[in-house]
């Protein structure tokens, strides 16, 4: 057995125990606030992705209402041409040109408002990616700030064990 501890020497290593304890939370707290910190910038994220995603969802609608109202157009004004040369409606010559004229509108409004969807689509999964990645981030964060906590508890009780180690118990 070792040399009889002092009071002050117990003491010392109680507060040593308390500090490591203390240092423990610390830390602890220090990971749920990155955490937390990461949860919002995730759920930031998540929101401007999603309001991206709408509004490219409401342009795809405008520009299809748009390029199907000019292809209205277009076709009223080749009938008009059509019809100051003399050709019926139902002429094949009318026809030919009304559907050529919407083959080609159709093809461009397909591919216009085809590529502002997907882009919509791919802000819709951005945004759901970061809500789970900000998720992720607070779910690490809890596991390290328990750890955090064990460890100071685990430290501190190696200190005492330490400290009255030399404790002269006869």
């Amino acid at each position: 057995m070792g040399s009889a501890a002092s009071p002050l020497s117990l003491a010392a290593t109680g507060l040593s125990a308390v500090g490591q304890i203390s240092a423990g939370n610390t830390a602890a707290n220090n990971a749920k606030t990155q955490g937390m910190n990461g949860l919002m910038s995730g759920f930031l994220a998540s929101e401007d992705a999603q309001l991206a995603a709408d509004v490219g969802r409401l342009k795809a609608n405008q520009t299809n209402t748009f390029l199907l109202d000019r292809l209205n157009s277009q076709l009223s004004t080749a009938d008009a041409i059509m019809g100051g040369t003399g050709a019926t409606s139902d002429s094949p010559s009318n026809w030919a040109v009304r559907n050529r004229a919407e083959k080609v509108s159709n093809d461009y409004r397909t591919t216009q408002v085809g590529d502002i969807n997907m882009q919509a689509s791919a802000d819709q999964n951005a945004a759901q990616l970061y809500m789970m990645s900000g998720l992720r981030a607070m779910d690490i964060a809890n596991g390290n700030a328990a750890a955090d906590r064990t460890n100071g508890l685990l430290a501190a009780g190696g200190t005492l064990l330490k400290g009255i180690s030399g404790v002269s118990w006869s």
